[in-house]
């Protein structure tokens, strides 16, 4: 792991952990904590601009064909980009039961842009990188240990009961 990517998620530890410990919205009236607000909305969307970053120098090493363990390096990155996603999401709650209670809350538009961004990160990751989750992989390893009569298909094996082999 790089220290972009530590630093990337540590930012989204910090923002899931500011937006878990937020007071509840009848003791949310301190003004000091719209800053917070601020600080921690532009925070997410510099950790969406440093994931975009990550992202971008592992499809380059990728396709450079510079890479040990494209599975390995897929699972770091699918770790990610759920971090980082998961701090949003977060943090986009915190805002709106803050707007719902009728309490001030930054500009949103930088925010929604950064999901954006984290969305389309997402999307190129899950369609283009070489990578199965590791429940998918565990599911293809169970498989290569079944008996092959698991796999045949009911015409397979009525046809193999209608001839027996031989001895």
């Amino acid at each position: 792991m790089n220290p972009m990517m530590v630093l990337c998620l540590g930012q989204a530890r910090a923002i899931r952990e500011t937006a878990h410990a937020w007071p509840p919205v009848a003791v949310d009236q301190d003004c000091s904590l719209l800053r917070l607000c601020e600080v921690l909305r532009d925070s997410a969307t510099g950790m969406a601009d440093l994931a975009a970053r990550i992202m971008e120098a592992a499809w380059t090493t990728l396709f450079a064909k510079q890479m040990d363990n494209p599975q390995g390096q897929g699972e770091q990155l699918d770790g990610l980009l759920r971090a980082v996603a998961d701090s949003f999401t977060k943090l986009e709650a915190l805002l709106k039961r803050r707007q719902a209670a009728g309490l001030a809350v930054p500009g949103l538009a930088p925010l929604a842009q950064a999901r954006a961004i984290l969305d389309r990160l997402d999307k190129r990751f899950r369609e283009g990188w070489p990578y199965l989750p590791p429940e998918e992989l565990a599911e293809i390893e169970q498989a290569r240990h079944r008996p092959r009569s698991e796999y045949l298909t009911l015409e397979e094996l009525a046809r193999g009961l209608a001839t027996p082999h031989q001895p």
